[in-house]
């Protein structure tokens, strides 16, 4: 038995929390004391289908190399506010992402636009890179 097993199992507080509380990802907490310089911001980004894809830039200092990515989606004509946890959709490790069907095809004439950062081991997102989206 290890502390914090029985949460594990208590539906409602899980199902609270997933529908409530942790409803949308979220960027962990900086280490600026250990090091501010952002990586690098992708490169190539492309949207195929429904496939969202980039390069990361190679770097010689691993503290500056993306290990993460974050792709957030905004209606088109609005404002990337990378502050708004409602519009980060993922945090992914590898240089693509899968958009959901469930968020491709909302039956609306919407138009969107996704935004992809990297994010280095120390949670220092560079600037947005966007393209349009569907």
């Amino acid at each position: 038995w290890w502390p914090g097993t029985g949460l594990v199992h208590n539906e409602k507080l899980m199902d609270s929390l997933k529908n409530n509380y942790q409803r949308y990802p979220a960027l962990m907490p900086l280490y600026k004391e250990l090091d501010s310089v952002p990586p690098a911001p992708v490169t190539g980004l492309k949207l195929r289908g429904e496939t969202l894809s980039w390069r990361a830039l190679p770097v010689a200092d691993p503290m500056n190399e993306a290990v993460y990515f974050a792709v957030y989606r905004f209606k088109a004509g609005t404002p990337a506010n990378l502050e708004d946890a409602t519009k980060l959709l993922a945090i992914v490790r590898n240089p693509f992402y899968k958009i959901p069907h469930s968020i491709s095809h909302t039956g609306s004439r919407e138009k969107y636009y996704y935004v992809v950062t990297a994010i280095d081991r120390l949670w220092n997102e560079s600037s947005p890179v966007k393209i349009k989206g569907k």
